[in-house]
């Protein structure tokens, strides 16, 4: 593994659950030598990747990290938009949501909401097969890509059953999936900006849409989903969720 792969490794191994870490717990976490640990702990300290928690032996990420942060959500219209649509669904009633991105077969979660406040995103990152976003997510893939994906799901859920998801995903446009709690269910959508070819999840938790609270939420839901789409000039999306018509008589 060249000095560049292990210094990303290393990054990946921060996470809200593991804001700081000591030299030993890279070693573990990578299987590394202690002492080949240490010189890239030295190293990325010396190039500002990460920075030395004062009085003590542990590192967490660098400012540059932070900064970077910022010129990616100032820089993406579609991140800035998503972050609006979040706020303004999770003032509507009892929901919460996040906003995600694919990070090969793993989602991560940026930023979350509840109540229309920002709230801590749930620690690390999760498969993407098992996670509403991340199979929203996979869902906009090029077809071409997914065997390679599919052959690494693991027997539970399978690569038969993540298959069948992504299909009814792209049909009707949006990820269901049973909720934490009773009477909840995570709904994700995610949004293909053309010119870039990224794409980017807003997945919420909301009232069982089989019950009135829920199906007062969906339009609102789907609406601003759709002005997203339109603005981001996701045409698939938007063609995907758009309105019922009715029958001609």
């Amino acid at each position: 593994m060249s000095m560049l792969n292990t210094a990303a490794a290393v990054l990946r191994c921060f996470s809200p659950a593991h804001p700081e870490l000591t030299t030993s717990e890279v070693a573990d976490l990578l299987h590394l030598p202690k002492s080949n640990a240490s010189r890239v702990l030295r190293a990325m300290r010396e190039a500002g990747f990460i920075d030395a928690v004062p009085g003590s032996r542990r590192y967490r990420p660098g400012l540059l990290h932070l900064e970077l942060g910022q010129v990616l959500r100032n820089g993406s219209i579609q991140w800035r938009e998503a972050q609006a649509v979040l706020l303004r669904l999770s003032r509507l009633g009892r929901m919460s949501g996040e906003v995600s991105l694919l990070d090969g077969t793993e989602v991560v979660r940026l930023l979350r909401m509840k109540d229309g406040l920002p709230v801590p995103p749930a620690p690390g990152r999760a498969a993407a097969w098992d996670d509403a976003a991340g199979l929203a997510l996979l869902a906009r893939l090029p077809g071409a890509a997914l065997p390679a994906l599919l052959a690494q799901v693991p027997p539970q859920p399978g690569a038969e059953a993540v298959a069948r998801t992504l299909e009814a995903a792209r049909r009707e446009s949006f990820v269901r999936l049973p909720g934490p709690e009773e009477r909840m269910e995570s709904l994700a959508f995610a949004v293909l900006d053309p010119a870039r070819e990224e794409a980017i999840a807003i997945s919420l938790l909301v009232p069982d849409l089989s019950y009135p609270e829920g199906q007062r939420l969906l339009p609102a839901i789907l609406t601003e989903m759709r002005s997203l789409a339109a603005l981001i000039g996701d045409r698939d999306l938007l063609r995907g969720l758009a309105p019922a018509q009715p029958r001609a008589a």
